[in-house]
């Protein structure tokens, strides 16, 4: 998506937004829009510099996971949020029961220092994004061990217009 630009800077001087740096054009999918921000950072960021990526379709994102995820990535070299499964499970080709205790829901921010992104972006052209979900996906994709934090029930993710009815709700709230 191109084409914007010129709109958010106005909105950038309008509002005074004095941390927005660059503007970077989007892919067809999420990781592709996110390897295109690894590219416009190179020779700006150090490989120890850290990188927390969020899911604009999770906008009621806590400060305490924002927190929670760039200290984890300081301490242990990246972070991802995840809630619990409450719900029973069953595989749709075997139709067996899928343990619920051994599953996790990973939501965003995901934390990650950024020589590991380069390297998992650089992976994941290579194999023309194919199969990719999330930056976690990836980064297991390459054998990086990862980390895990309590996200939050609120961190709902907008997908389905039901969603769009629940974040609602939980605004008035």
């Amino acid at each position: 998506m191109s084409g914007y630009e010129d709109k958010v800077l106005e909105y950038k001087k309008e509002y005074n937004l004095n941390k927005l740096e660059y503007i970077v054009t989007g892919g067809k999918t999420q990781p592709q829009s996110i390897s295109n921000c690894i590219d416009r950072l190179n020779g700006v960021l150090s490989d120890d510099d850290i990188i927390v990526v969020h899911a604009g379709n999770r906008p009621l994102v806590q400060n305490r996971l924002i927190d929670e995820s760039i200290s984890m990535c300081k301490e242990k070299g990246n972070a991802v949020a995840y809630i619990e499964c409450p719900e029973v499970l069953f595989t749709k080709d075997t139709n067996e029961v899928v343990k619920r205790e051994n599953i996790m829901r990973l939501q965003t921010p995901q934390t990650f220092k950024y020589a590991d992104m380069k390297e998992a972006y650089n992976f994941a052209k290579k194999i023309d994004f194919e199969g990719i979900a999330s930056t976690a996906d990836l980064m297991h994709l390459i054998n990086k061990k990862l980390n895990f934090y309590k996200g939050s029930e609120y961190n709902i993710k907008i997908t389905f217009r039901e969603d769009l009815e629940i974040f609602k709700n939980l605004l008035n709230k």
